[in-house]
């Protein structure tokens, strides 16, 4: 399936264009993460999910994790389904409603990590690709109905259950900091007295670099086969990549000193045909007439592309 993927093979015979399915992407990842046992955890999903960032408060998910030394298992649940619950508030003092009912859910994916004393951490993942929350918070105040809300509820009931500890509710989406989305979600959980749940959110463009760490093909050898395959996918398929912007060289320094102009490029992956686009540049001229200098200055602005091939190192 994953060579397949890397290779265009399958596209044709899917109703619906493969890189738009977000299921597809969550068996990618943590599917194959799941089949390479503890070396899908210790290489890629450790490094990846402690780049999870809670918005608040701007703690990593990294600081909360046990340390990848200390886990001894790992498990997979995906996709679950919950039924809802009446969840009842035990403290007396609180200031909402004693009893709120929480609708039913089915996250991608629960985490189980065993450490070595044997204690359990739950982590609750949910992806997203092009949409955002399927559910949103309900009218009632008797109800919890948003998303990622009732996940976090789901997810420390299970924990508890299972006789764990829910650690966090990570939401995963390939957009810039989702701070509405994840405001919208406290406001929600005020019902049930968790507005400070343990909720981070982190890019898929945070993968490759997280995983890869600028390497180059010749240095695949430290990671799991697997895991580069993975890798390769995101950048050359999905076009997950973090971007970033590198000033160029700038002729003259100050803005009153004509002729001036600067160039900056911003580097990401994206599939087209044979070729990967590796750049994009945006190049901005500012200039001003010799003759009249009090006129005036003349601005150009343009985009640029650069096309190279897609199996050259990861991009850094």
């Amino acid at each position: 399936m994953l060579q397949a993927l890397i290779h265009g093979k399958i596209d044709r015979w899917l109703t619906k264009n493969p890189w738009e399915i977000e299921d597809l992407l969550t068996a990618v990842v943590f599917g194959n993460c799941e089949n390479i046992g503890i070396d899908g955890w210790t290489a890629a999903l450790h490094p990846f999910l402690a780049q999870a960032v809670d918005l608040r408060t701007m703690r990593r998910l990294g600081d909360v994790l046990p340390p990848v030394q200390d886990v001894s298992q790992v498990s997979y649940a995906f996709w679950p389904d919950f039924g809802g619950f009446q969840r009842n508030i035990d403290d007396p003092t609180s200031a909402v409603s004693d009893s709120i009912a929480v609708l039913g859910a089915s996250p991608e994916l629960i985490i189980c990590l065993i450490t070595k004393d044997q204690r359990k951490w739950f982590v609750l993942i949910e992806v997203k690709l092009n949409i955002g929350k399927s559910s949103l918070p309900s009218s009632s105040p008797h109800e919890v109905g948003d998303q990622l809300a009732k996940y976090w509820l789901h997810l420390k009931r299970h924990a508890t259950q299972k006789g764990g500890t829910a650690l966090a509710a990570v939401y995963v989406t390939p957009w810039s900091r989702p701070y509405d989305e994840i405001e919208e979600t406290r406001k929600e959980l005020e019902k049930c007295d968790e507005r400070d749940a343990p909720i981070f959110w982190v890019s898929w463009r945070d993968f490759v670099s997280a995983v890869c760490q600028g390497a180059e093909e010749a240095d695949q050898k430290r990671l799991p086969p697997v895991v580069w395959d993975v890798c390769c996918l995101l950048r050359d398929r999905w076009g997950f990549i973090r971007t970033e912007i590198v000033p160029w060289s700038i002729l003259t320094p100050a803005l009153n000193i004509s002729p001036f102009s600067m160039c900056f490029e911003w580097r990401f992956a994206v599939p087209v045909a044979n070729l990967c686009v590796h750049r994009r540049e945006f190049v901005f001229s500012f200039e001003r007439s010799a003759v009249c200098p009090e006129s005036a200055p003349k601005i150009m602005a343009g985009w640029f592309w650069k096309f190279t091939s897609g199996r050259g190192q990861l991009p850094r």
